[in-house]
This record gives structure tokens, sequence and C-alpha cells, in this order.
């Protein structure tokens, strides 16, 4: 029983929110509620619209259910979200009975800034990829050309990418291509997925590790280099394929002028980043480190998403597991600056956490967040039948003059259990769409963050 929730609960929240990462950063918070005397240098990040009145948003409270029988909404396991500049919801995750004598199949839905199925994507809003039976989603992202990429693992755990048009139709010279590839044949038996991804003009990073679903460590971190039509880049790393015998895994990635930046996991379980050119090359931090480790976290720190703030420091966000993959962890953050030193003076110690707020949250092991307007911190929470956000200021300090002593909350009481799968921030920044999953009886809710 234990094992089959550890499923569910990672199949809706093992992700990173990829094609966030990396997007145009904000700066500022020089009035966050628990720092008003800290004075902050100059910032070019936008006030927050609503300044500390961010609230829930009426407007957007729309469970997620059938136009169709064939849409498969009756039983969904959602794994990741992300929006378009149009304000479209884009969700990732497992549909069931959408294609005849198969159980589940992987799958991408596409609603409406109002929370509709959009009938002009795939099919009626419902976009398969044609082996989607054998396949897992666990993150996706729009290229340029507004295609959907969606990466995880292909049955018997071997990493998956596939491409979808921009009206939902499989990408097929693009999937042929990928497969054909072979990526990590010589890397060595174990399971292998991908967890993050992020596009270019040329093609795509994808970045993963050798567990999932599992309750063994991961002691691989992996980078692959796809051209856009689809083929391995051979010019990059070996082969068009990273690997890194010293990470448990890497779980995002951002772009950062001509280099990539990855977020990954050390082998003493703490929060690490690497850096890499267009060859596939490590590239030395400005403090002269290779792999840029934040020692102030606390070892089981498991990294998920990579955040980037206007000064140019990454924040990495995540869950503090006692043990391997462990699921009922507090969510947490913590700050590299921009050389790739850890900053000791974001949050307490170190380390951004709910300690301060009346309620304590688990069931976050993939903790999801954005950085916005003022550099505030918006970090995903679950627990029983709630899920919401923690409201951190620039520094990583709670601020609890927001919601509920910082936290923003919303409730299913029909749920057994609850988790916020993902968060998609509109195109103007103003306003976050909140994708929660819920199981007992399994059901899956939108809801909007007037920021």
């Amino acid at each position: 029983m234990r094992r089959q929730r550890s499923e569910w609960l990672a199949m809706l929240t093992l992700t990173a929110c990829s094609n966030l990462t990396g997007r145009s950063p904000s700066d500022g918070g020089a009035d966050a509620a628990v720092s008003r005397d800290v004075t902050h240098p100059p910032s070019d990040a936008p006030a927050c619209p609503q300044g500390l009145g961010a609230a829930i948003d009426p407007r957007l409270n729309v469970t997620l259910r059938d136009a169709r029988p064939e849409i498969g909404l009756t039983d969904p396991s959602f794994s990741h979200v992300f929006g378009d500049d149009d304000d479209n919801i884009y969700a990732l995750g497992v549909c069931r009975g959408c294609v005849s004598a198969s159980a589940a199949d992987a799958a991408v839905w596409r609603f409406t800034a109002d929370g509709r199925l959009d009938a002009r994507f795939g099919r009626g809003g419902l976009a398969l990829e044609g082996d989607a039976s054998s396949l897992t989603w666990f993150n996706g992202g729009l290229d340029g050309e507004g295609r959907v990429l969606a990466v995880g693992y292909r049955r018997p755990l071997l990493p998956a990418l596939a491409r979808f048009t921009p009206d939902g139709q499989p990408d097929a010279a693009f999937n042929a291509a990928w497969l054909r590839a072979l990526p990590l044949r010589d890397v060595g038996a174990g399971s292998q997925a991908l967890y993050g991804v992020i596009a270019d003009a040329g093609g795509v990073l994808a970045v993963g590790g050798d567990a999932v679903s599992s309750a063994a460590p991961s002691t691989l971190g992996f980078a692959v280099r796809v051209r856009a039509e689809g083929g391995l880049d051979t010019g990059f790393a070996t082969g068009g394929v990273f690997v890194r015998d010293d990470l448990r895994g890497c779980f995002d990635v951002a772009r950062d002028g001509a280099t990539w930046v990855l977020g990954c996991i050390s082998r003493d379980d703490r929060p690490a980043l690497l850096r890499l050119d267009a060859a596939g090359r490590t590239v030395r931090w400005g403090n002269g480190d290779e792999l840029a480790t934040h020692p102030h976290a606390p070892r089981g720190f498991q990294l998920r998403s990579l955040r980037r703030d206007s000064a140019g420091r990454w924040i990495a966000v995540g869950a503090i597991a006692r043990v391997y993959n462990d699921l009922a962890s507090p969510p947490a953050a913590v700050r590299f600056d921009a050389s790739g030193a850890p900053d000791r003076g974001y949050g307490v110690e170190g380390v951004a956490t709910l300690a301060g707020a009346r309620q304590t949250f688990a069931y976050t092991f993939a903790s999801v967040a954005f950085v916005g307007c003022e550099d505030r911190l918006w970090m995903a929470l679950s627990l029983g039948t709630l899920t919401g956000v923690g409201v951190f200021d620039r520094d990583g300090r709670l601020m609890t003059d927001v919601g509920d002593e910082g936290v923003l909350l919303t409730n299913s009481p029909r749920a057994a259990l609850a988790v916020l799968v993902g968060l998609a921030p509109s195109h103007r920044g103003d306003t976050l769409t909140m994708l929660s999953s819920y199981a007992g009886p399994n059901a899956a809710m939108l809801h909007r963050l007037r920021l």
C-alpha cells in the first residue's frame, strides 16, 4: 500500500516547470513584510500589483471535468503544468480510458485562460503521443515555435522526450529521430528518466537521473542535447550526452546567456549547480568552483526547481527529506549568488522555510515555485485536503502579513489527499494559476492567485 501511495504521489509531483526557468527575472521587495528595516539595493523589479493584498481569485475556481468521454478527465493524474503567452494552461499527466484497450496513457491537455478545455488543441483539448501507453511525463514546456515538449520515462525506465505541434499533434519526425538515437545506451543498466527540459533556437537540452519511483537513491546525473530535428547533437559532450557520476540526479535546467545551468542533487543530498557551455563542457563559477554546492542546506534537500531573481541569483527549491524519496517533507529553498557562492543570508541560516507559520505542510516532495514581482518566492504547499503557496520576500523570509501568516490556501473537502502539481504565471506576471490533484475520489482543480 505504501508503495502504491508513493508511486501515485511521485507521478503527481515529480516535476519542475522548465518552461518558466530562466524567464524574465524580477527583483525588489523593499516593503517586504518581515524585513521593513532592511535597506535593499536598487531594483529593476516591478512592484506587486496587489501589494500585500495577494489573494485567491474566485473568478477561476474550476473543477476539471470531461467535455466528452474521450477527454479522460474522470480520473485524472497530473504531473506538471505550464502556461503560454496567451495564458493558455497546459497540463501533463495520465489519461485513463482515452485509448481503446489501454488502461492509462501519457497525455497533454490544454485549457484556455478561463479553465475550459481548448478544442483547438489535439483531440478536443487532448494530445497523445503515438506510443503513449508506455510513457510517463514528469515535465514539459514550449519551444520558440510554440511546440510542446514533454519529458519523462519510457518503459522499461528509459529517458523519454516527445514534441507536439502547436495544434497538439505528435511531431512524428522529431519523435522518431529521438527514438533512433537511443540516448544513454552506454551509461549502463538502471532506471533512467528525464525531469527537466528547456528549448532554444538550435534544439533542446533535457536533464535527468537514473532513478524514478524507487526506494534506492540515484547515483547519476546527466544532460542530453537534442537538435531541432530530433537527433542527438554529437558536438555536445560525448555524442550528445553529458554524464556525472557524483550526482544523484539533475531535475531542472535554465538558460544563462551562452550557457546552461543545471539544478542537481549532490551525492551528500544537498543542492548543486552545474554550468555547461555549448559544447557540453563544465564552466567554472565565479568563485572558482566547478560544482556549486550549498553547505548550509540541510542534508536531505531534494532539489526539484531552479529559479532566478533579477540580481542574477539562483534559487533552488525543493523539500527537506528525512530519507531518500521521503514524501512527507517540508518545502524549502536556498539561494546562490551569481558567482555560485551559497547565500547564508537568505531565509534563516541560508534556508527559506515555513518556520513561523501556524501550519505545517508535508507531501511536497517535488516542491515547485515561481519568482515574480518584487522577487517574492511563491512556493507550493500541500497537506491533507489543502493546497496553496507560501509567500516569501526577496530575502527568503515568510511574509506573515500575506494571507494566513504568509500562506494562501485552497481546499477540497471531499478529497482524502491533495497535491499541488504546479504553478503557471500569466504572461504579465500578475497572476498565478495553480493546478491541484486530489485522491479519494480522484479529481483536479484550477485556482488562480492575484499577486
